[in-house]
């Protein structure tokens, strides 16, 4: 089932999307819900980001290519447990939202990522119960300033990744879906840049969403990026588009700050 986000007769709601329709809901998506009927053409809504996270967690370093680049280039030992961040309400934007380019920062790089959506409350859980607290995955654009994050600011992974626009998640909430084995592609101006699958992820969903419950409890609709297979440096006027098989594409544009 896919759940998008978006106004309607005056409030942000959520509804079922099924071909080119919206449905109603009744009930919460976090609890007891039911589809009910059409209330138009999907087309005709703006949609926003699927959810209003109060936590948003990332992690870094999670697929097995990066973290042995990583490793050879840094000499650094391979992290034994997931390598995680956070990132700022501030820096949301949805579907078809504009990345802004920021005039501080001058090596900014996009980032194609599977997001976990939370459906209730994750205190101190295993990680074979992971998979109940999870509602379902979307589609996330991590963006980060390298020159902030490995130049004269090397180690500053916050302030990087935490740039206005800089986080991009949606459109769709898929919920009837498995994560370990799906299709990333990162796509800048229709040209297929990086693509990797999710089953080389070095830490599992599962084992991310254990591990952080263990520190943070995880609320209704908190979010967590699972780390990219690989970026690709952005300009102004670019076209981004992250595909997730079984979810859909998020699509953004960089346009210039001021």
């Amino acid at each position: 089932m896919k759940l998008a986000r978006f106004s309607w007769k005056g409030e942000i709601v959520h509804g079922v999307v099924e071909g080119d329709e919206i449905r109603s809901v009744s009930g919460s998506i976090f609890g007891e819900f039911k589809p009910r009927g059409s209330i138009g053409k999907l087309k005709d809504f703006k949609l926003l980001p699927p959810v209003d996270p109060d936590n948003l967690i990332a992690v870094g370093l999670n697929f097995v290519d990066v973290m042995e680049t990583w490793t050879k280039n840094t000499g650094k030992p391979k992290p034994v447990r997931p390598h995680v961040f956070l990132l700022s309400r501030s820096s949301i934007i949805g579907h078809l939202d504009n990345i802004v380019y920021p005039a501080t920062a001058d090596d900014n790089w996009a980032y194609g990522e599977l997001v976990v959506v939370m459906k209730k409350p994750a205190k101190l859980i295993s990680e074979s119960d992971a998979a109940d607290y999870i509602l379902g995955y979307t589609c996330g654009n991590d963006l980060a300033a390298l020159d902030i994050e490995f130049g004269e600011d090397d180690g500053r992974t916050d302030r990087a990744h935490n740039y206005d626009t800089f986080t991009s998640f949606g459109p769709f909430i898929e919920t009837d879906l498995s994560p370990d084995e799906l299709k990333i592609r990162l796509k800048f101006n229709g040209e297929l840049i990086k693509e990797g699958n999710t089953r080389d992820m070095a830490f599992s969903v599962n084992r991310v969403v254990s591990h952080v419950s263990q520190f943070m409890t995880l609320h209704p609709g908190d979010i967590i990026f699972m780390g990219s297979p690989g970026g690709h440096q952005i300009k102004v006027g670019d076209d981004i588009e992250v595909e997730i098989e079984g979810i859909g594409t998020l699509r953004n544009k960089v346009v210039a700050s001021g």
